[in-house]
């Protein structure tokens, strides 16, 4: 029977006649011991390793029930890559091993760095690598639970892989993935889906994973992945175990090999087991012995496993036990003391296990299969197994804080026993997992110390680690976790620490006024006791109960004073509060522009600030937002570029995201279209769907793409949430906006007006009435005069011309006169509109500069005044095409052909042609980065960075990167 008939399922018909043996296939590079019926496999493995070493990178996923083969191929592949010349990293999961964060990954590297030079490790850990020797030392930071903590460690170490394979190809094997750590699965997608242009091959193995199975969704993200080759091994043929019953049973008939077929279920391990037992019990491979076979199974195979280990030494089955407890790779002396054996009587018993082919015969401890492990371990009565994973756990945690893992990994599987240091050893456990990016697994762990009834001092502080995870877990029970933890303790400043958590966590799911009711409680419980703590819990507060409508005025009158009071800015927590400030008055337009810059630069203190909370802290975003709204973009461009340098040195997703939303806001305001949508796009991607951040860079990347012609692109972006379903929050208000000027452009001015007074609506509530943070009053303005509803056009410009005038910031007074110049039309018009272009020729808002033009020469035009129209228009043209407007262009353009000109066609070629993200990627190259550490730095492979910048020299017309920052510039190439 061929290879592709054995697949097709298990024939219960009738005995085959005899087949000849299937044929062997020939070696391929060191697969020369090619197991049976694996043709198709062995040929992915060959390619897959020829194509790896031609910078190809290949994904192979093996996928079969235990027994089948995966380890063996495993093996061949990495003897094949290893004669190929390619460096081979290997690791296993394993049951105890899932419940340490990252433990996979740091088989499957840590054995390389110890082996290599110091110089080799030096280069391997170079740039973004560097992120990740947290989770190779076993040491990682506690972080926040509002952002993923993870992400600079798999960012590091795919880095780590890419380094590796720079000087030779590579190969990374992960065996038993179903019982690897989710951490580190992650870790292998991440590398996987940057993959395609590095000499990598990653090959993986696991068992189907069970509907019930509750291990994280890791790696069936990356079995399903489009890179991966999917390879599903299924058991043999009658003919193929038929081979492996003559090689051990040269006389066994037909019959004979059909019962041991059926029996087996064509699975190769337990063919070669049955045969074990065959030939111990002595039975004859004949027909009439066929029977007695078919009464044999895979249980009674594992079970004359285990009843083999009471035929050796007394010491052989209390070590076979300890290794199975222990899991693979037991050091010989761990094993022996769990054992209650000596080392020499160890290593005697170790080698009676190797010859009866129960564990392996070289290296740590481990057995030849799982299946045996299995069979092995579950042959332990349960009290006894219990005993042994605490005998464990004391041994491993004897290691220090290098043991602790493992040996809560086996606590795991014990009994309650209210010992103190179980409780401890746990909850170290649980604050690493917690710390490393695997949430889960720390609430597992917690959720054991929990049930050893610990004090309630202890339970509480088990429970806010425990309501940390949930977080992070998105579960909704962490803030429960929180309060119960509240509950239990009576010291005043540990209360209000709690109190204080528990708003964070509430803040970052979104609930504000639950926010602002726990740090409101926390500030009542402290009564002052601590004065650094009332600061953190006040600016806490501050930060929900503004957000929150029914108690934002309360919280502004409860604390006027200290809104509007000293400017000191010494702590953190002061220099939170003073952006909060800023912020609020750039809301409620109750300060000038100068006044909110002022301001704001005292909260940074320079670098301070950005130094204390980093780029990811809600006091750093709303300072650079305090400048963005009063529009003072310049002072936006670099405050959000340092804390870009910032996220990227430490590999924060978080920073990133937010930084970059809020440099491609204020690159919008200034018309640099292109360079906004690389940083808006760049960090929406990154933007956890949740993030109070992502309705605002939603808002504005739809209108980028809307004022670059692109309504179709714009559109989708704003059709999620459902259109009638937006949330009251404050930061959906751009969405709505921006929603209101694509009806307006859809030529809808109904629904245009609709969405403008519905976000004016909001913007009152909040109460944010400064024209200068959404422009609503403009654009309603302009969709009530298409509307023929003169007043309330009227009133609408007037109102925003006023408020703006107040403020004083030239984007929102640049804008409100282009709209009262439009809605007053005539002469009058025409004099508001040229007030509006000379404001906004003073400042750095180039994008409302060129609509002002453009409206002003339109003006022009239909006031007969030709010559100055056309003037007009070139002006606004060339304006537009600097931005990258092709929808403001175009009606430049028809603009012109109506006063009677021949305007000029859009180039091709150019600044202006580029994509975002060959914008982005060139400026980088231009700073004098490579393309590897612009990879790094925008989160992409080597090959994105590549294509980018072979577009952007032929756009540019350029051959060399010396020629890029000319180009950029806008002067002619050498």
């Amino acid at each position: 029977m061929s290879s592709n008939e054995a697949r097709g399922g298990v024939d219960e018909g009738p005995p085959t006649p005899p087949t000849p043996a299937p044929r062997r296939r020939a070696g391929v590079h060191a697969l020369d011991d090619d197991p049976l019926e694996r043709d198709a496999e062995i040929e992915a493995v060959r390619e897959a390793i020829d194509a790896a070493c031609a910078n190809d990178g290949r994904i192979l996923f093996l996928e079969g029930a235990a027994g089948l083969g995966k380890t063996h191929l495993m093996t061949l592949a990495t003897r094949a890559a290893q004669q190929q010349g390619m460096v081979v990293l290997r690791a296993r999961g394993g049951e105890l091993e899932r419940q340490y964060p990252f433990g996979v990954a740091l088989q499957l590297y840590e054995p390389y760095l110890s082996s290599v030079s110091p110089r080799e490790r030096r280069r391997v850990l170079a740039g973004a690598a560097a992120h990740a020797e947290p989770a190779l030392s076993g040491r990682v930071r506690m972080q926040e639970a509002s952002g993923p903590p993870e992400f600079p460690l798999l960012h590091g170490l795919h880095w780590i892989a890419a380094n590796i394979a720079e000087h030779r190809p590579l190969l990374i094997a992960v065996d038993d993935a179903h019982t690897a750590d989710d951490a580190s699965m992650r870790a292998l997608l991440y590398t996987a889906q940057r993959s395609e242009d590095l000499p990598l091959l990653i090959v993986v193995t696991a068992r189907p994973r069970p509907t019930d199975d509750d291990s994280g969704d890791a790696l069936a993200a990356l079995a399903t992945h489009p890179l991966v080759r999917r390879l599903q091994l299924v058991p043999l043929s009658r003919a193929a175990i038929a081979t492996i019953v003559r090689a051990a049973l040269p006389a066994a008939d037909d019959a004979f090999c059909d019962a041991c077929w059926r029996v087996t279920g064509g699975n190769p391990f337990f063919a070669r087991e049955l045969l074990a037992e065959l030939s111990s019990s002595a039975i004859e491979p004949t027909a009439a012995n066929a029977e007695a076979v078919a009464g044999l199974g895979p249980t009674t195979i594992a079970r004359a496993t285990a009843g083999r280990l009471e035929r050796l030494a007394p010491g052989a089955a209390p070590l076979a036990r300890a290794v199975a407890v222990l899991g693979d790779a037991a050091p010989l002396t761990q094993a022996a003391a769990l054992a209650g054996i000596s080392p020499p009587q160890a290593r005697a018993a170790a080698d009676q296990l190797a010859a009866a082919d129960v564990l392996r015969p070289a290296g740590d401890l481990g057995f030849v299969h799982p299946i045996v492990r299995q069979a092995v371990y579950l042959g332990i009565p349960g009290a006894e197994r219990a005993q042994l994973h605490l005998d464990a756990a004391q041994l491993l945690r004897r290691d220090g804080e290098n043991g602790v893992d493992r040996a809560a990994a086996h606590l795991l599987h014990t009994l309650p026993t209210g010992e103190a240091w179980i409780v401890d050893c746990l909850h170290a456990a649980g604050r690493r997992a917690l710390a490393g990016g695997s949430p889960a697994t720390a609430a597992r762990l917690l959720l054991r110390a929990l049930d050893e009834a610990p004090p309630s001092g202890v339970r509480a502080e088990l429970l806010i680690d425990l309501g940390r995870a949930d977080a992070l877990a998105g579960r909704p029970t962490g803030p429960d976790r929180l309060r119960e933890a509240v509950a239990l303790l009576e010291q005043p400043e540990a209360r209000a620490r709690a109190l204080g958590q528990l708003g964070q966590a509430l803040y970052a799911a979104g609930d504000n006024d639950g926010a602002a009711a726990a740090f409101d409680e926390g500030l009542r419980v402290l009564d002052g006791a601590d004065p650094v703590l009332e600061e953190e819990l006040t600016a806490g507060y501050l930060s929900a109960a503004r957000l929150d409508f029914r108690r934002r005025e309360a919280a502004l009158t409860r604390f006027k004073d200290l809104l509007s009071g000293s400017s000191e800015a010494t702590t953190p927590a002061q220099r939170e509060l003073l952006a909060q400030r800023a912020t609020e008055h750039a809301m409620l337009g109750t300060s000038t522009a100068e006044e909110v810059r002022t301001l704001t630069h005292r909260a940074l203190g320079g670098e301070q600030m950005l130094r204390e909370v980093t780029a990811d802290g809600t006091a750093y975003v709303a300072a650079v937002a305090a400048l963005f709204f009063a529009g003072w973009l310049d002072d936006v461009e670099l405050t959000a570029t340092a804390g870009l340098d910032d996220a990227r040195t430490r590999g924060s997703v978080v920073g990133f995201a937010a930084m970059s939303t809020l440099r491609g806001a204020a690159r919008y305001q200034r018309g640099d279209l292109v360079g906004a949508l690389g940083d808006l796009e760049g960090g929406r991607e990154l933007l956890p769907v949740m993030m109070v951040v992502r309705p605002f860079a939603l808002g504005y990347t739809a209108l980028a793409h809307l004022d670059r012609g692109e309504p179709d692109a714009a559109a989708r972006l704003l059709a999620h949430p459902p259109e009638d379903d937006l949330p009251e929050q404050f930061t959906y208000n751009w969405m709505l906006w921006a929603r209101g000027r694509l009806a307006l452009a859809a030529g809808d001015p109904a629904a245009a007006l609709e969405d403008l007074l519905e976000c004016g609506r909001r913007q009152a509530a909040i109460p944010a009435p400064n024209p200068a943070i959404v422009p609503w009053r403009s654009e309603a303005a302009i969709a009530a005069l298409k509307l023929n509803r003169a007043e309330q056009a009227h009133e609408l410009a007037h109102e925003e011309l006023r408020r703006a005038r107040a403020f004083g910031s030239a984007r929102a007074l640049g804008t409100a006169l282009r709209a009262a110049g439009l809605v007053a039309g005539g002469t009058p018009g025409i004099a508001l509109l040229e007030e509006s272009v000379d404001v906004l020729e003073q400042s750095p808002a180039a994008l409302e500069s060129a609509r002002s033009l453009v409206d002003l020469g339109a003006a022009r035009r239909r006031a007969r005044q030709q010559t100055a129209a056309r003037e007009t228009l070139r002006l606004g043209l060339d304006a537009a095409y600097r931005c990258g407007a092709a929808g403001l262009a175009a009606q430049a353009r028809a603009e012109l052909v109506a006063a009677g000109a021949r305007p000029r066609r859009p180039a091709l070629s150019g600044v202006h042609a580029l994509t975002p993200s060959e914008r982005r990627v060139s400026e980088l190259a231009a700073n004098g980065l490579t393309n590897r550490e612009i990879a790094q730095a925008l989160f992409v492979s080597t090959k994105t960075v590549e294509f980018h910048l072979r577009n952007a020299y032929l756009k540019l017309r350029i051959r060399s990167r010396g020629q890029l920052a000319a180009a950029l510039a806008g002067a002619e190439p050498a």
